[in-house]
């Protein structure tokens, strides 16, 4: 079934859109063609796309007023094709939007007009164009708070600004001049130049009196209290000290507050202004983590409180999350200021940004979440910052193997002041999930977790006459890897190299690759640089495509409609139609599906890739356990002792390197190549070596000193 929502709202919940039914308007030839997911292992996926041919004689898809849906017939109205394999409900195989309606002539005759429709799935909109850079704090002030802030200055200007817009809110912030001609320094630019962290756009830079005024819009409601958020960054050891304050002039009267931040001392001071006193120093603490040199979220809180019936204005101070110092105001009644100052004395270099101002009417978000989303929020689960993305721009997601365990996936690093999509790639590669379109009106991810150990969800009987040629193994280099070198954003590297492998550098020469890591922890990317490699040196064929004809082979279609990228296909009896393979069951991930359908043939390839590096470590129950993928440690070298005949069942193994094997009865069966041939071993004995092996009969006579090891040893999880 082919279907349009035709003046669908495709910003909203496609639950509410009306689809109509087109599949009668559906040409038989050409064939409708479906694509989505990535080509192979390596590659990332490309948007999903769907094309067909449909009858257009009743202008039903053309522009202009002479189409009954005009004016619906547009760009990236929603198409979707669902098919009921098997009568029981509909499953979709496609959805997403019409890119075009392209009019043509049918290719049978060439007399009856058409449309060839092109759809993509989401990836193609997002990644048209050029997105403007947003850094998290950016995104977070601008899309993730519910309610956003009185006013918010980004103070991310380059560096020829003279002034800087609110970027929420009204008002333009800008360095006095009348401080700068008095410090002689009229002529510096200050935006642009402040490096707060690697992850940030640069921002504001203050130094020698150089003072920033940056007003906040005046609020109908009386304020009963406000929260001034911003990023800041001191080097250790900068002379004396920079300072904030709100001056007010609302309301008559006049008050103020403000900190002093001494880099040289490490001492940080609430300041409250007292009419006809001044500004007086109320709290001072002793604090180094500002003063590192690295990117700090202060938030100033000023609330009204009335102990024992007295208004009192209280002035507290946080970083990062954490209470540092805070003092207070007998006496005294708030007041909404009506702007922040910023400054600096003498040479100290002050580095600003992101300055954000909130009431009691706009309602500040309150907990860790402002200091650990403008900072980039460093340990964010990959699963975690797709799902939060996703969610702030408005992008329906599906997440395949979440489990809700942080074991089952990777950290982040600080968020980068990259586009959407190459973020959303990021957290693939931390996480090596796939992320994909084409099924939903959005964007699927399927989490690593659900790949590793995965068990088949579709079997393949090639003895029984279930797969469609073209089909056959590969022997080349194309996805070889034996050296890989990981770099962790922002600093860190590591190379990691298979020398003596089957597959190593000294047998087959060098295959190298690189990765950057978006990751938190420096020493994971050790890990990331072994798992390219253990990607990258498996042995055997490779199979790139596998075909199945659901026309001949309709009892499989429900199987292969529940697949999508990263799903385990088995083909078994491969041995009956393939003898010279030497194996009889092929394990394999889809990576991509593309799909061809008219009513004459139903053909789906997956795009393929080898399950065997997926398989990882588990350990064994204390007894009982027969887990495929157990734990089976091996000697780091043992080998034949004499020549095994055919169909022999025991054989001694002499152990050349490393401690000898297991004699344990509730280690067996498992399996171990001899020679290249795998054998199922029931059995060894003998607590030195040589050992006696019981197997299963060796399906071929192999000679003496034949490599015996593990067939198929599990790795580590990443």
């Amino acid at each position: 079934m082919v279907e349009i929502a035709w003046g669908a709202d495709i910003h909203g919940d496609d639950a509410l859109w009306t689809w109509t039914d087109v599949t009668g308007d559906l040409r038989d030839e050409p064939a409708m063609s479906i694509e989505y997911g990535r080509a192979d292992e390596a590659s990332t996926t490309q948007p999903a796309s769907c094309t067909m041919t449909l009858d257009n004689r009743a202008a039903n898809y053309s522009l202009g007023g002479a189409s009954p849906n005009w004016p619906n017939v547009k760009k990236n109205v929603p198409l979707r094709v669902r098919i009921d394999p098997n009568g029981v409900g509909f499953q979709t195989v496609f959805q997403g939007n019409v890119t075009g309606f392209t009019p043509a002539w049918d290719s049978i005759t060439g007399r009856i007009p058409v449309v060839d429709v092109l759809a993509n799935g989401s990836l193609r909109r997002l990644l048209q164009g050029f997105e403007v850079e947003r850094s998290a704090p950016r995104r977070f002030y601008t899309q993730r708070v519910n309610i956003p802030p009185i006013v918010y200055y980004a103070l991310d200007e380059g560096p020829l600004a003279s002034s800087a817009k609110a970027t929420v809110g009204t008002g333009e912030a800008f360095i006095d001049p009348v401080f700068l001609s008095t410090s002689g320094d009229a002529t510096l630019k200050y935006f642009g130049q402040g490096k707060l962290a690697p992850w940030l756009p640069e921002g504001l830079s203050l130094n020698k009196f150089a003072i920033l005024k940056a007003p906040v819009p005046a609020t109908p409601k009386t304020t009963e209290w406000w929260f001034l958020d911003l990023l800041v960054s001191f080097a250790e050891g900068d002379p004396v000290d920079g300072l904030f304050s709100s001056v007010s002039s609302l309301e008559g009267g006049e008050s103020g507050w403000g900190a002093r931040m001494d880099a040289f001392h490490k001492e940080v001071t609430v300041i409250g202004y007292v009419p006809g006193a001044g500004p007086v120093d109320l709290a001072t603490a002793s604090t180094s983590v500002l003063f590192d040199g690295d990117v700090h979220h202060v938030r100033f809180w000023v609330h009204q409180t009335a102990p024992g019936g007295t208004p009192t204005v209280n002035i507290d101070m946080w970083v990062d999350d954490t209470f540092v110092t805070g003092g207070y105001i007998a006496s005294q009644t708030i007041r909404h200021p009506d702007g922040i100052i910023l400054f600096a004395t003498e040479n100290a270099a002050r580095y600003f940004g992101h300055l954000g101002f909130w009431n009691n009417i706009s309602w500040a978000p309150f907990g860790g979440d402002p200091a650990y989303y403008t900072l980039g929020a460093v340990g964010e689960t990959a699963i975690d910052r797709i799902e939060r993305l996703c969610l702030e721009n408005a992008i329906p997601l599906t997440v395949i193997g979440d489990t809700g365990n942080t074991d089952d996936t990777s950290l982040m690093g600080p968020q980068s002041k990259d586009g959407l999509v190459p973020l959303l790639r990021q957290c693939e590669t931390v996480e090596q999930g796939v992320l994909f379109d084409g099924l939903t009106n959005g964007l699927t991810y399927v989490c690593r977790a659900t790949r590793e150990n995965a068990v088949a969800s579709l079997t393949i009987d090639v003895g029984g006459k279930e797969l469609f040629p073209p089909f056959g193994p590969t022997h080349d280099d194309a996805r070889v890897v034996n050296k890989a070198t990981a770099s962790r954003a922002y600093g860190g590297e590591y190379t990691h190299e298979d020398v003596t492998g089957p597959q190593g550098t000294a047998v087959i020469g060098t295959y190298d690759t690189s990765i950057t890591v978006h990751g938190t922890e420096l020493g994971r990317i050790e890990d990331y640089a072994g798992w390219l490699v253990n990607l990258g040196t498996v042995e055997g064929y490779r199979f790139p495509t596998v075909t199945v004809n659901l026309s001949a082979t309709p009892h499989l279609a429900a199987q292969v409609l529940a697949l999508r990228p990263g799903s385990r296909i088995d083909l078994i009896n491969v041995d009956q139609v393939f003898t010279t393979l030497g194996t009889s069951t092929i394990s394999l991930f889809v990576e991509g599906v593309q799909m061809s359908l008219n009513p004459h043939q139903w053909l789906v390839t997956f795009q393929c890739s080898p399950f065997d590096p997926w398989r990882v470590i588990v350990l064994a129950a204390t007894t009982g356990d027969t887990d495929p993928n157990l734990c089976h440690l091996q000697t780091d070298g043992a080998r034949t002792t004499t020549t095994v005949a055919v169909n022999a069942t025991s054989f001694a193994v002499e152990t050349t390197a490393g401690p000898v094997w297991t004699t344990a009865a509730d280690d067996f069966p498992f399996h171990i190549l001899v020679g290249g041939v795998k054998v199922r071993v029931t059995g060894i004995t003998g607590a030195a070596s040589p050992q006696t092996f019981t197997t299963d009969p060796m399906p071929i006579a192999v000679p003496i000193h034949s490599q015996v090891e593990v067939w198929q040893p599990p790795v580590l999880r990443l």
